[in-house]
This record gives C-alpha cells, sequence and structure tokens, in this order.
C-alpha cells in the first residue's frame, strides 16, 4: 500500500515519487494500491489492518504531538480530516481517551486529527500480518537526540515485522529519494 496522505497538500505532492514506487512494486510482480490524501482519515487508519497488505509506505506528515491537557508528547500521525467540535463528537471516545489529537501545521493553522500509537494498538481493527511498515514523515522514531518508539512500538504490537521511520526532521525530496532506494533494495 502507498498511503500519500501528503498528495493533498500544496507542494507536497510527488507523482515521480509515486509512479517510480508503482514501477519497483510492478518489477516485482507485486501487487498495490495507492491512496491518496483525501482518503486517509480516521477511519482509514482504523481499518489499515483489515487491508491485508504485506508493506505499507506512509507518506504522511508527522510530528511528535501533545494531548488536550499537553501532559504528554507523542508521536502522531496526521489525517486529512479536519478536527472541530462537531467532528470530535463522532470520534467522542477516541477524543476521550487520547487516542485522537489536534494536529496542525502550523500554530494557529487548521487543525486536523492525529493519529497517536494508543489509537494503533486501541482502536485499529484487526491485526497486521509480519508487514513491513516504511514511515517517511518526520519523527518516525525520534526527536531533536531523544527516542520515541511508542508508534514503531505500537505497529509491533499490532502485528508489524517491522517499523522504519526517521530520527528527526526530514525534507521532503530526501525522504522521498532514501525511500526509493530502500525500496528498491528490499525488492
Amino acid at each position: 500500500a502507498i498511503v500519500d496522505h501528503l498528495s493533498s497538500i500544496p507542494g507536497q505532492s510527488n507523482q515521480t515519487f509515486v509512479d517510480a514506487c508503482k514501477n519497483i512494486l510492478d518489477e516485482d510482480g507485486l501487487t498495490w494500491k495507492y491512496y491518496k490524501g483525501e482518503d486517509v482519515t480516521v477511519n482509514f487508519y482504523r481499518n489499515l489492518p483489515s487491508y491485508g497488505t504485506s508493506l505499507i509506505i506512509l507518506r504522511v506528515h508527522s510530528a511528535i504531538m501533545r494531548t488536550e491537557e499537553g501532559t504528554i508528547s507523542i508521536l502522531g500521525l496526521f489525517t486529512s480530516e479536519r478536527y472541530s467540535d462537531e467532528a470530535a463528537r463522532k470520534y467522542r471516545d477516541d477524543v476521550l481517551n487520547d487516542r485522537l489529537v489536534k494536529a496542525f501545521f502550523t500554530q494557529g493553522g487548521e487543525e486536523y486529527f492525529g493519529v497517536v500509537p494508543k489509537f494503533v494498538e486501541e482502536s485499529m481493527k484487526g491485526e497486521f500480518k509480519d508487514t513491513i511498515i516504511i514511515m517517511m514523515g518526520c519523527e518516525g522514531l525520534g526527536y531533536e537526540g531523544l527516542t520515541y518508539t511508542d508508534m514503531a512500538e505500537a505497529f509491533v504490537k499490532k502485528g508489524a515485522k517491522v517499523y522504519i521511520g526517521w530520527n528527526g526532521r526530514v525534507g521532503l525530496n530526501h525522504t522521498d529519494q532514501a525511500t526509493l532506494d530502500l525500496l528498491q533494495s528490499l525488492i
């Protein structure tokens, strides 16, 4: 699965990257599915294990976030679903139990739902089956010298075989090229 949350963000889509991923997978006879930015909702993440994929490329925006109370620093994976009080009522249980948090690209900007490790462990339906997770977003495993493995551990507890991510911020061109190099080596 190629999960391209960034395709819906102006200036962050990269059709060349997507085409190269598809070509690498096609060359090995692998079947793949592409999910564009608008597809990446809370319920998309909730059902992710049920798609039965052996490899998931998460080209998603991510960042270290704090819960509403600001007490816990955790990695959050952005959705394309805007955060509002009405939408929060739709996911009331997940919001109240700190499985979903507010995520924003810039302070004071539009808010989106962010999926945190507790969501992966408690709200995702089903189990991964030795799935390889390539997390392309920033801070997938740490930030400024600190290690945050909670998201990786949550995916592994859900059945992922391995979770690969960055230990800090990463530029879009760099993560795209590095992921293509990694994918070529794996396949």
